[in-house]
């Protein structure tokens, strides 16, 4: 056999081989970088105690209908949407939440939240920020999550001297 033959022969086993794993690895990270689809619905978010005195509690309900087994993290916090003596809003960092699975045992439930608002919050109309974020399989655990638009969910700050029970 000749040396072009040769050669010849060695490129074709290499494209009959390397061709298949390449498309075939192709499609695989094509589907798993491709499911985009959200791994929950939230059906209704109501607001408990919409007018809360500085140092008290907010509750809170959402209704959340849970479609797939996902990693779900939620960065939180609390803003005030009356600016301060220098032009500043107050905001405060509330603690995330994370799921490593989804809790099913709320699907279709009511889950209630309570935060505390701080004492010192300025009176007025606030809000609390949800940034959620998901992962339905390890590229995106590893690289690049999913996420939503915030979710926001407005309340007041009341100073009127009312009071309410903590």
């Amino acid at each position: 056999m000749s040396f072009r033959m040769s050669r010849l022969l060695n490129r074709l086993w290499l494209l009959g081989v390397l061709a298949p794993l390449v498309i075939g690895f192709s499609g695989y990270m094509g589907m798993v970088i491709g499911v985009r689809r959200w791994p929950y619905e939230v059906l209704n978010t109501a607001v408990i105690t919409p007018n809360v005195p500085p140092g008290y509690t907010l509750n809170m309900a959402r209704t959340i209908d849970y479609q797939d087994d996902c990693e779900l993290h939620y960065d939180r916090k609390m803003v005030s949407d009356v600016p301060g003596p220098k032009g500043a809003f107050r905001r405060d960092v509330l603690p995330d939440i994370n799921f490593a699975r989804p809790p099913m045992e709320l699907d279709g439930r009511p889950w209630y939240i309570s935060e505390r608002v701080p004492e010192d919050f300025p009176c007025g109309p606030a809000k609390i920020i949800d940034s959620p974020s998901a992962a339905c399989n390890w590229f995106q655990r590893l690289f690049w999550r999913q996420t939503r638009p915030d979710a926001v969910t407005g309340f007041n700050v009341d100073c009127s001297g009312t009071t309410l029970l903590p």
